[in-house]
C-alpha cells in the first residue's frame, strides 16, 4: 500500500483547482439533477455573476425538473 500525505489537498487555497477542474466538478455534481444545457447555462451565469442584472435569471436556472428532484430525493419533497 502506498500512502501519501498531502499538506494542501486540491481545492485548498494553497493548491487551488483550475477553472477547468472546478467546472468539471460542478458539472459532475449537477449531472443527476439538471439537463446538460441547463447545467452549462447555470455555470456560465455563475462565472459572470457580478454582471447579472436580475437574480431571478440565476434562480430559474437552479430549478430542477420535478422528475429529477424526485429521483434524487427518493420521492421525498
Amino acid at each position: 500500500m502506498i500512502t501519501v500525505h498531502q499538506k494542501n489537498p486540491k481545492g485548498h487555497p494553497a493548491n487551488p483547482m483550475s477553472d477547468r477542474e472546478l467546472e468539471a466538478k460542478f458539472l459532475k455534481q449537477v449531472d443527476d439533477v439538471l439537463a446538460k444545457k441547463q447545467s452549462r447555462a447555470l455555470l456560465d451565469a455563475l462565472w459572470t455573476l457580478e454582471e447579472l442584472d436580475d437574480i431571478n435569471k440565476l434562480l430559474s436556472l437552479m430549478r430542477a425538473p420535478a422528475a429529477a428532484t424526485s429521483a434524487v430525493t427518493g420521492g421525498i419533497t
